[in-house]
């Protein structure tokens, strides 16, 4: 809502100024919504005119966070009949998140570089943008892709073939459909990528994986190369293509969620998804204690989100207290166990089979922490006995 509104604006703004304005506009825009933070007060600036002329009263050079924060308020209000909170952007908004969605909505190219968007002592600019920063303005053209349905349908007959029991015609004809996408939409095309990315998938499941991640690899180059190495498909096709492989794996999860941090922020489900993988993936290669870290990570990831009681949060716990007791802390297992059977009791009730599955993990720590206990008093008995019956001597 915030992007539509802001698209509205700035395209107001833009229309009425010459092509010499339009970096001073774009940057002083991004700085009255972004930018408060680093500098609450910014001033717009101009291109450096001919002397003697007069500089022209346009109306981005009247704008400023006091006016321009009510209008995007008003438009959301009008346009979507929802109410936000006067300091939106410093409570409710995601910045760069925020900036990437209005640079693609009204293609703005922008320089590559960490945009600040809280002061800084190191910094010298007096503003998080400056117009040096806005590469170009490019028209955005929205149109409808024609479909080769034909290519389509063969896949979709492919996988029912596979379904049925006849696995050598199905999959002669998933790829029959794939040269058919190759040869209509060409190798670099969406559409390609997305029939590698399901022939990965298929051929990973039947446990073919060195084929699986050749088709996974090239579905990412060619998203990669057609999307941006920042989209949402290459981002979810690189998750895909950290399998087989854990230690290649985790060096594609962690430039995965990199990206997934640009595109959505710290504080989103599929990051807690993405920190639960990853925490699988140390398990295999017995690095305990590191996945603990991201099995907590995810926790409080999904309690932030979906709340205390919510079966989600309660999955977290489980995950915990599973790393936790492969770890060996089975006490602190046991208190995250407790707490996932607490919330699925609530959510599920008593006679749930998940409750149920938890119920037994819970009663496991249980007499293993009772274990470990008796264990630990034996062996403090054990020496304290062994020091009273010596005889110390003097030297």
């Amino acid at each position: 809502m915030i992007t539509r509104a802001s698209k509205r604006i700035l395209r107001g703004l833009l229309r009425e100024i010459p092509i010499t304005y339009v970096p001073h506009c774009i940057s002083h825009f991004l700085n009255c919504l972004l930018g408060t933070e680093f500098n609450p007060n910014p001033q717009p600036l101009t291109p450096e005119l001919i002397i003697g002329s007069e500089n022209p009263q346009y109306s981005y050079l009247s704008l400023t966070p006091a006016t321009l924060i009510p209008q995007i308020r008003e438009i959301i209000l009008i346009r979507f009949r929802y109410r936000i909170e006067e300091d939106f952007v410093n409570t409710e908004v995601r910045k760069l998140p925020l900036l990437r969605e209005i640079c693609l909505r009204l293609g703005i190219q922008l320089s590559a570089q960490g945009y600040h968007f809280v002061k800084k002592k190191s910094k010298k600019r007096p503003t998080t943008f400056v117009p040096d920063d806005i590469v170009n303005l490019i028209p955005t053209v929205k149109q409808a892709t024609p479909k080769y349905s034909f290519a389509e349908e063969t896949f979709e007959a492919g996988k029912l073939t596979i379904a049925q029991g006849n696995r050598d015609l199905g999959i002669d004809l998933m790829l029959q459909s794939l040269a058919l996408h190759e040869q209509s939409y060409g190798f670099l095309h969406p559409a390609t990528a997305k029939c590698y990315s399901a022939l990965a998938m298929y051929f990973y499941h039947h446990e073919d994986i060195e084929i699986a991640i050749d088709f996974q690899k090239k579905a990412v180059v060619v998203l990669e190369r057609t999307c941006g190495i920042d989209s949402v498909d290459a981002v979810h096709r690189l998750f895909e293509n950290a399998i087989g492989h854990t230690e290649l794996g985790l060096r594609y999860m962690k430039h995965a969620m990199y990206y997934w941090e640009v595109i959505y922020g710290q504080l989103h489900p599929d990051g807690a998804t993405a920190d639960h993988n990853v925490g699988i993936m140390l398990q295999n290669m017995k690095d305990f204690e590191g996945s603990i870290k991201f099995f907590e990570r995810a926790k409080d990831t999904n309690e932030i989100i979906f709340g205390k009681y919510n079966f989600v949060t309660g999955e977290s716990y489980h995950l915990l207290a599973k790393a936790l007791a492969f770890a060996g802390d089975y006490k602190a297992a046991l208190n995250a166990e407790k707490c996932a059977y607490n919330i699925f009791i609530k959510v599920f009730g008593p006679e749930h089979p998940r409750t149920k599955e938890t119920e037994i993990l819970l009663n496991d720590l249980t007499s293993n922490a009772v274990q470990n206990i008796r264990t630990s008093s034996h062996h403090l008995n054990v020496t304290t006995n062994s020091l009273k019956k010596k005889k110390w001597t003097k030297k």
